[in-house]
């Protein structure tokens, strides 16, 4: 089963269980659009739902963007993970890896074992817990 097929039969589910249908909504309606947010489908799956329902084009950027001005967070908020579970997390890591992990690789590392952590964050802690390593990977 392709992607589109994957969203239509989801799409459909969905509905059909809560009673809601997108050809009920106006094309780009904010109610369509905040329902299909909140149904958890991404901007893509948004994106062809509103052109096989509705038979018109909306970019998967396009969607995004309605959906900020609507108020709706960013998928990408990252601050989900306290620093102390994160510190954690690190230090029984680092052990482990080698010590030529930088931050952006143990970001990298952290989000594939679903931890939502930013760089940032990663950075700065890494640097606190590792600082001779800090030293040896700085580029100058």
């Amino acid at each position: 089963m392709d992607p589109e097929e994957k969203a239509t039969h989801a799409f459909l589910g969905n509905f059909l269980n809560t009673g809601v249908n997108l050809l009920h909504f106006s094309f780009l309606d904010a109610d369509a659009l905040l329902v299909l947010n909140s149904k958890g489908f991404t901007y893509k799956e948004i994106s062809k739902l509103f052109q096989k329902f509705k038979n018109k084009d909306i970019s998967v950027n396009a969607t995004g963007k309605r959906l900020k001005r609507l108020g709706v967070p960013s998928r990408r908020n990252t601050s989900s993970v306290p620093h102390n579970v994160t510190k954690q997390v690190i230090e029984n890591l680092l052990p482990d890896l080698p010590e030529t992990v930088g931050y952006r690789s143990l970001t990298s590392i952290l989000r594939r074992k679903v931890y939502a952590v930013q760089r940032d964050v990663v950075m700065k802690l890494l640097r606190k817990l590792d600082p001779e390593g800090t030293k040896i990977r700085r580029r100058r």
